[in-house]
């Protein structure tokens, strides 16, 4: 359980409904034992959940058309299940703290 003000996990992020009332959905467990500042680290188990015909297909951190952008890989229909080691070598992040640095968008890219 977190602390007052404390972030806790996990971090979701939901693209809101495109213009069929679909989602996509991005839901990050982080561990924050060790710091006990909501500065965790990523754990294995992020899934990322695409509706069946959403228009969404990845999710970028950061602005989407920037030098910096991080995309995901691209999300098949339904659920997606990533390690810890796959966010990092596709977005660099290792904390849950890299990652609230950065917009997050729902891309259709």
């Amino acid at each position: 359980m977190g602390r007052a003000g404390a972030p806790t996990s996990p971090w979701v992020y939901d693209s809101g409904a495109d213009v069929n009332g679909l989602h996509l959905r991005i839901t990050i467990p982080w561990d924050d034992t060790v710091t006990g500042s909501g500065t965790g680290n990523i754990q294995n188990g992020t899934v990322v959940h695409k509706d069946p015909g959403c228009q969404w297909n990845t999710v970028v951190f950061d602005v989407p058309s920037g030098p910096n952008a991080k995309p995901l890989p691209l999300a098949p229909d339904g659920d997606t299940t990533l390690t810890a080691v796959q966010i990092r070598n596709a977005t660099g992040f290792r904390t849950i703290t890299d990652l609230q640095s950065v917009q997050v968008t729902a891309y259709a890219g």
